[in-house]
C-alpha cells in the first residue's frame, strides 16, 4: 500500500484516473447495476495492483517509460496544439525579419 501512495504522490495522473473509476463503479452500485459495478471495481483493483507490481519489479524502467508518457501531452496532439504554436512561431519570425 505504501508503495502505491508514493507513486499517486508523484504520478497524480494514475491516482486521478483511479478516482474516476471508483466514483464509475459507486455510480453503478447505487443505480442496482451490479454486475458492471463488479467488472469496473475488479477492473480498478487489478490496474492498481498491475502498478504496484511494475513499481516494484523494475522501478528504473517504470521511472523512464513515465518520464516519456508525462512528456506527450495527448490534449495538445488531439488538437493539434502544437502545429498551432509552430505556425505562430513561424509568423513571428517572419514579421521580425
Amino acid at each position: 500500500m505504501d508503495t502505491l501512495i508514493a507513486f499517486y504522490k508523484i504520478h497524480y495522473n494514475f491516482a486521478a484516473l483511479s478516482v474516476i473509476v471508483l466514483l464509475w463503479a459507486l455510480t453503478l452500485i447505487m443505480r442496482g447495476n451490479r454486475k458492471w459495478f463488479l467488472i469496473v471495481f475488479i477492473s480498478l483493483v487489478g490496474y492498481n495492483i498491475v502498478i504496484k507490481r511494475m513499481v516494484e519489479t523494475n522501478p528504473k524502467w517504470f521511472e523512464e517509460a513515465m518520464t516519456k508518457f508525462e512528456s506527450f501531452d495527448f490534449v495538445d496532439y488531439l488538437w493539434g496544439g502544437g502545429t498551432v504554436t509552430k505556425q505562430n512561431e513561424a509568423s513571428e519570425k517572419r514579421l521580425n525579419q
